[in-house]
């Protein structure tokens, strides 16, 4: 009988020890998913954190980038604008001087071909700054009275 309390006493300690080890199990499983869950929270809200952050720094690099770009653009539309304003200039700077120089050119061509004749013709000094010319008398006449006649050339 001793054998049997003493079974039963073993038993209701050992149903006992179960409960409570059990209770204690649940206690720690819940004291656990407590635990883990405010880690997770924790963890969650530091990685919204360093998302909102990379996310800041992302828009501020492509706000670099676009202004860049801009820059790059305007350079490029100014340096454009630079150098067709120096091409027209050269242009106008080239028309300007050419042209003069061109007229000129014509006028001394003139001058060249009135001279050479000058130089073709027998003329001489005369003495007082007068000329005195050999003329052709069976050339033709010039001028509004018919005053004037040929040089004849210089042999």
């Amino acid at each position: 009988m001793q054998l049997i309390a003493l079974q039963k006493m073993a038993d209701t300690q050992a149903a006992r020890l179960e409960r409570t080890i059990r209770q204690e199990a649940e206690a720690a499983s819940r004291l656990f998913d407590v635990q883990v869950t405010a880690c997770l929270k924790a963890a969650r809200a530091e990685q919204d954190i360093v998302f909102d952050q990379m996310k800041a720094a992302v828009r501020r690099v492509q706000m670099s980038h676009d202004m860049f770009f801009r820059y790059r653009r305007g350079l490029y539309i100014g340096v454009g604008s630079l150098l067709a304003l120096s091409v027209v200039s050269l242009v106008i700077v080239y028309q300007a001087l050419f042209g003069h120089y061109r007229q000129e050119y014509a006028r001394l061509i003139s001058e060249v071909a009135y001279l050479k004749a000058i130089d073709a013709a027998d003329v001489a000094p005369c003495g007082n700054g007068r000329l005195c010319a050999r003329i052709s008398k069976s050339g033709a006449r010039f001028g509004a009275k018919n005053e004037y006649r040929l040089v004849e050339p210089r042999k």
